[in-house]
């Protein structure tokens, strides 16, 4: 039943809120990220998953699988990875979501925050590359990557 209506919840609360907090959409997205992130860590110890796996976007792509069943994202879906590359991409068929009245191609990126959480936890960053709302099509994509390590300043070797 909470699954049914996730979308619907989404909207109203992207309706809503802004009149009242400021930058409702980022704060939804921040707590969707977290939510995800804690969701993969959980699963990844459930199953056993290694925290630096060999194909780190094949044991992401099987906790992803398992929350797209959940809350009816992209209901049929596939996906490929690179081992060498550290990298994939999920893609799939239109979630319920995307046509119901006042969603927005903002939503699919704070929905995918919960996803992206979940590819942090194996060192990965999620990317939209394409959504049904935005870019037309019958799927939506994703694209997983590793996350780049960026040095500061004082960190970066001499020249």
């Amino acid at each position: 039943e909470v699954t049914t209506h996730l979308g619907e919840l989404l909207i109203v609360m992207t309706e809503s809120l802004p009149a009242q907090l400021p930058h409702a959409r980022k704060i939804l997205g921040d707590l969707c990220f977290s939510a995800g992130a804690r969701y993969g860590e959980y699963a990844r110890r459930y199953f056993g998953l290694p925290r630096q796996p060999e194909d780190p976007a094949a044991a992401a792509i099987e906790i992803l699988r398992m929350s797209e069943y959940i809350f009816r994202v992209n209901p049929e879906h596939w996906g490929s990875t690179d081992a060498a590359a550290r990298s994939g991409y999920l893609e799939g068929t239109a979630c319920p979501w995307f046509s119901r009245p006042g969603w927005q191609p903002g939503h699919c990126g704070i929905f995918g925050q919960f996803q992206a959480g979940i590819c942090s936890v194996f060192g990965l960053r999620y990317h939209l590359s394409s959504t049904i709302p935005k870019h037309g099509g019958s799927t939506c994509r994703v694209d997983l990557k590793p996350i780049p390590l960026r040095l500061r300043k004082d960190d970066r070797p001499p020249v």
